[in-house]
């Protein structure tokens, strides 16, 4: 889990921390697109294999938005990483695992969750209404731009945030530029908050979170003085009792199932139909005609019911297929006729396939994947970049880029798409203009003297 792998190490470097975020994002935005919100997006329940690949697990407490909440009124899911509308009892929608996965984020790159507190109420109340501390504030290697794209995904109003987890995470790489940061491991100390599961006997409050089962929702549009119960962890002796009267509920309930009256269920044996014997119409004759006794009609003898062959298996399957960024156009088997642009479903035969997906400024790619036991793909596409790296005397000067101004100073650097691009180095009043080519996979330096 990326829980164990936050604690134990080896850390990450900047590519695949950002790459294990792009997957899970792509993963999330799919569930969402078929009306699942999981409600528990935590480090423990994202699941790294040996390819480096990233999983989620435990959907345990997710809600299928077209369904009522399995707890109506309580909480669901892990306090410190849950967003502020779960915390106020309010819907969910994917924003909400989106808020979930910002703060699974920032404790990667800085070590700290961004709401922390003392206590169960204090953190819920911190989670509403709080602000978090900068992450360059924390973590000094992270880029200030960074501090922008976590005050969108973390916003208390899920309105104000990113589209999708895939947009938050590609503005967190944008913001995250070439600067060479590196993430920070959690302190020892700190756990796998799961609500009611108390895994460190003996440890203090500030050392565990206080075991949560069902906390009724804040009210914060109601008048008047309100209270927030916290179901308290049971003292030893109140443990033995509930002990003892859950194994006298098993008891008793296991006398009754095995002493309750056995009831054999006779089934009515089975008999054929028998085809029945049509009536013979008598003629009428006239009266002074005698009437000849009509000759029986032969009865055939039942003939034997022809089984009937089963339905065929059905030679087609659908195919689901999400790329990370969308609208991709996906070319199945090098027929141009059979295209689609994603997210889309594809109806193809049961077999093996090969799809070429392409997305201007991207990489283009191509998978292959077997039908029935492959049936979709999620595939996250490299965007085509180069970098510029500009170096001025004196250094500390404005840069502005194809006329967007640039919060970095120099010497920095920046992930271009390929091209020329036009550029502006301001200091003071002066400007001086220039043009830079960027090469694909290539960094092309730029220095700048500026005459005393």
């Amino acid at each position: 889990t990326l829980e164990k792998l936050l604690r134990h190490g080896p850390l990450p470097d900047q590519q695949a921390i950002l790459a294990l975020l792009a997957q899970t994002a792509a993963a999330l935005d799919y569930a969402h697109g078929k009306g699942i919100v999981h409600r528990d997006i935590k480090p423990a329940n994202i699941m790294i294999d040996e390819s480096g690949a990233a999983k989620i697990a435990d959907f345990g407490v997710a809600k299928i938005l077209s369904q009522e909440a399995t707890a109506s009124g309580h909480l669901m899911g892990t306090p410190s990483y849950m967003s502020p509308e779960q915390v106020q009892g309010q819907a969910v929608t994917g924003a909400s695992d989106q808020f979930s996965l910002a703060v699974v984020a920032y404790e990667i790159l800085t070590g700290e969750k961004p709401f922390s507190a003392e206590n169960v109420p204090a953190l819920l109340l911190k989670i509403a209404h709080g602000q978090f501390a900068a992450p360059h504030d924390v973590n000094p290697e992270l880029p200030l731009e960074t501090t922008r794209a976590f005050q969108r995904a973390l916003a208390k109003d899920p309105a104000q945030r990113q589209k999708s987890c895939a947009a938050f995470v590609d503005e967190l790489s944008q913001s995250c530029g070439m600067a060479n940061w590196m993430s920070s491991r959690r302190a020892p100390s700190s756990e796998s908050e799961t609500p009611g599961v108390d895994s460190t006997a003996g440890a203090t409050m500030a050392e565990k979170p206080a075991p949560v089962i069902a906390i009724p929702i804040i009210d914060e549009h109601a008048t008047g003085r309100h209270a927030l119960y916290i179901e308290k962890e049971p003292k030893p002796w109140r443990r033995f009792l509930l002990f003892l009267l859950g194994l006298g509920l098993v008891i008793v309930a296991s006398v009754a199932y095995l002493s309750r009256p056995q009831v054999a269920e006779v089934m009515p044996r089975y008999s054929p139909p028998v085809p029945s014997i049509p009536e013979l119409a008598a003629v009428p004759a006239p009266a002074s005609v005698p009437v000849a006794a009509p000759a029986p009609t032969p009865v055939s003898e039942p003939q034997p019911r022809e089984v009937q062959p089963s339905e065929p298996q059905p030679n087609n399957a659908l195919f689901q297929l999400t790329t990370n960024p969308a609208g991709a156009d996906a070319v199945f088997n090098g027929d141009p006729n059979h295209r689609c642009t994603s997210p889309c479903t594809s109806d193809l035969p049961l077999g093996n396939h090969t799809v070429a997906i392409h997305l201007s400024g991207h990489r283009d790619t191509t998978r292959s994947f077997n039908l029935p036991d492959e049936p979709g793909l999620i595939v996250n596409l490299e965007a085509i970049r180069g970098t510029l790296r500009i170096i001025t005397s004196p250094p500390g000067l404005s840069i502005a880029i194809d006329g967007q101004d640039q919060r970095q100073k120099t010497p920095a650097s920046f992930s271009l798409a390929p091209g020329t691009h036009r550029l502006t180095i301001i200091r003071g009043t002066e400007r001086q203009e220039f043009t830079a080519e960027v090469r694909d996979s290539a960094i092309t330096t730029k220095t700048v003297e500026w005459a005393q």
